[in-house]
């Protein structure tokens, strides 16, 4: 795909968001929020079983085989097999089974995600994942034909269309959390028409058997399966364990705190964009990889840190806008932020380990940054709730960025952890550990907290005076 392509969906797509989280707070409350989280937590769980991995398995072998559009039916008929399958095994076990095998109707599926009994609601998660598991392979098929502007338009649609829906629904007074989950459903039908009605005459030709042996595929998919749980858990793990001790709204509060934090994800996608290309040109050309490397990391947490800062220092402007339900919720933001920036550098640090081609580490990782995960979780979320899970998130990509720094040095040598990064990250760290333990958000100390703020971001600049001015270094590169 295209950069220009990559950057306009990205971009866009992340001010349609910022321009409709104010709007979805003050027109739903934190309890709709959380069930839909619920039903996102477990689409996205679900979806991640029925593919395998086949997806990444086109991407693969799509260019070794002449008949591409059989490929593509092969994969996508698979896939459709394995979704009846374990929509059989949902619906007839965790409605019907399991309710009676262990006396509770708290077992049924549908009560542990919503809160009650209800057939309709948990169908709709099912269609929801049917349309984004051919949505997907439509996307794959783009990616691989370098359709960049037609990927580019359909990911902003997919994203703007979603709201005309939930808010339609609303409007005829269905209520909150059905209004979302519904608008959802349609929008993803929706945008399924529209790549039907877009690729039918390129996708759906008949022609001779597919020669790509499907072993070779699953050779290639099934260990790509795993990766894709662990990432899953790291990302879900917070929600399951606050609907088990907590409540809906909780959830709902948790979750809108991380869609503020996640718009930071924006220099992740950035440099995930075009820095390993960087680098592995650099190291086919036995060009010096540590120096840009180092120059990189150390302009990017200079300028992600004090963003992050003033994020938090900014966070009553935010309250403000988002309406006092999720006044709260901003109180999570510094562990989220802060984890998503952690999650950020590593990307940078990582590096050694693809270079080496060690890429069985990432599993390795990814195991022992969920197991934290887990026991963060298992030890916080009873006691604290929300704050809990935010605290367990963050120190888990803290742990997961240390991992992949310290085992990438042992392949590569380059020094990241250097004085200057640890000082800064000690500081930073410091106002987030303060932050996530106020109780109140106006507490009367809004001077004292400026001035925390003012300092630390100061303190910021001074030490990394040096290397925030190669960014016009990066400028020429670029």
């Amino acid at each position: 795909m295209s950069f220009f392509s990559y950057m306009f969906s990205s971009y866009a797509n992340i001010a349609v968001g910022i321009v409709m989280l104010p709007i979805l707070t003050r027109a739903f409350k934190p309890e709709a929020f959380g069930k839909f989280s619920m039903f996102t937590t477990f689409s996205n769980m679900f979806l991640l079983l029925v593919l395998l991995g086949f997806d990444q398995g086109y991407l693969r072998y799509y260019y070794e085989e002449k008949n591409e559009t059989n490929l593509f039916s092969k994969l996508l008929k698979l896939c459709i097999g394995i979704y009846i399958f374990l929509c059989l095994i949902v619906v007839v076990v965790g409605e019907f089974i399991a309710p009676i095998l262990f006396n509770d109707v708290d077992f049924k599926m549908s009560v542990f995600l919503f809160e009650e009994s209800d057939l309709i609601l948990l169908f709709m998660v099912l269609i929801y994942v049917l349309h984004q598991l051919i949505i997907r392979f439509f996307q794959t098929y783009l990616r691989v034909k370098k359709y960049n502007k037609m990927f580019a338009v359909m990911s902003f649609i997919n994203k703007s269309f979603v709201y005309v829906w939930i808010f339609a629904f609303l409007y005829f007074d269905t209520s909150e959390y059905y209004s979302i989950i519904y608008g959802y459903v349609l929008n993803s039908f929706f945008i399924l028409s529209l790549y039907f009605y877009l690729l039918k005459k390129k996708i759906f030709i008949r022609k001779e058997k597919s020669k790509v042996l499907l072993s070779n595929i699953m050779k290639y998919s099934f260990p790509l399966v795993f990766s894709s749980i662990i990432f899953w858990g790291l990302g879900s793990l917070d929600k399951v364990f606050l609907r088990k001790y907590h409540n809906f709204n909780e959830i709902g509060i948790y979750s809108v705190a991380f869609k503020f934090a996640y718009l930071l994800n924006i220099f992740k996608q950035i440099f995930g964009l075009f820095w390993a290309p960087i680098v592995f040109e650099k190291h086919k050309n036995k060009a010096d990889i540590e120096s840009v490397s180092i120059k990189a990391f150390n302009l990017v947490y200079s300028f992600i840190f004090i963003i992050l800062l003033l994020m938090i220092a900014f966070k009553d402007v935010l309250a403000y806008i988002i309406g006092s339900d999720y006044a709260q919720s901003l109180l999570l933001i510094p562990y989220l932020a802060l984890g998503t920036v952690m999650h950020t550098l590593s990307e940078i640090t990582v590096q050694g380990i693809n270079i080496a081609k060690k890429t069985k580490m990432h599993l390795i990782i990814g195991v022992l940054s969920l197991f934290v995960n887990f026991w963060g979780n298992y030890l916080l979320v009873p006691i604290y709730g929300a704050f809990g899970a935010s605290i367990s998130t963050g120190l888990t990509f803290i742990v997961f960025f240390y991992l992949r720094t310290i085992i990438s040095n042992k392949y590569v040598k380059i020094n990241y952890l250097q004085f200057d990064f640890t000082l800064s990250f000690i500081i930073v760290l410091t106002v987030c550990t303060g932050e996530i333990f106020q109780n109140q958000i106006y507490n009367g100390t809004v001077i004292n907290s400026g001035i925390v703020y003012f300092v630390s971001i100061f303190l910021l600049i001074i030490i990394n005076y040096k290397s925030l001015k190669n960014i016009k270094f990066f400028i020429r590169k670029r």
